[in-house]
């Protein structure tokens, strides 16, 4: 019969805390040292065992986090969600009303232009590491919050902004179809952010490529009102 009273229980709150937070200060240590090797010496020339060393930690325990291509993902996206924070905050005493274009314009494309433009001046500061973000995702072994949580965010932002159009043009908008709109402009700037990454288009381009797809979507806007009704004004 086992005694019970030998059984270990559950390890006790705080020192599991400590134990977190140890953790979580090694796992940043480990994405700093990435992030500032990465940008210096380049993603080909970095390696795990580099990494390890200007982290002050194993090779083991870099593993742990992720091989090369998953930190190279994590280091992207944290500077991603770093810019939604960002924006979060210099924005935070005016939740419901989008960012507006500089120099004041109001355009569905100008607005959604503003709003990825962080993301793609990121991207355009160093084009090697974006393109190697790029070839990450499009091989599909790392998962990526590009398609998930971070997505979500900028969706949401765009589909503000779609609202904001159908309504100034006096449009009453379906829900489900301005999400699917919002979708589409979302997709079209993935789109773009990999045929730059590859080479295919210069990142200068993106936010062209993206009011296209912008306008396509406001024109179809303008002539199904997403869906909804115009406002009679007979």
């Amino acid at each position: 019969m086992h005694d019970l009273a030998s059984a270990p229980g559950p390890v006790p709150r705080p020192r599991r805390a400590r134990r977190d937070a140890r953790r979580d200060r090694t796992e940043a240590a480990i994405l700093d040292a990435a992030r500032e090797l990465f940008s210096s010496k380049g993603f080909t020339a970095t390696t795990v065992r580099g990494i390890a060393a200007q982290a002050g930690v194993s090779v083991g325990r870099v593993m742990a986090v992720g091989d090369k291509e998953r930190l190279l993902v994590l280091t992207v996206e944290a500077e991603v969600q770093r810019i939604h924070e960002r924006r979060i905050h210099e924005h935070s005493s005016h939740e419901q009303r989008p960012p507006r274009e500089p120099g004041g314009g109001g355009s569905a494309a100008g607005v959604i232009g503003a709003l990825i433009r962080p993301f793609v001046s990121f991207f355009t500061a160093d084009p090697e590491l974006a393109r190697e973000y790029g070839a990450v995702l499009m091989r599909g072994r790392t998962p990526s919050a590009i398609f998930d949580g971070l997505s979500e965010r900028l969706e949401a932002e765009i589909e503000a902004v779609l609202r904001a159009h159908a309504v100034a043009r006096t449009a009453t908008p379906d829900a489900p179809r301005l999400r699917a709109a919002a979708r589409t402009v979302y997709l079209a700037y993935l789109g773009a952010l990999f045929a730059a990454a590859h080479g295919a288009l210069p990142f200068e381009r993106i936010e062209t490529e993206v009011a296209s797809a912008v306008d396509a979507v406001t024109a179809a806007t303008d002539r199904t009102t997403l869906g909804g009704e115009r406002c009679s004004h007979s």
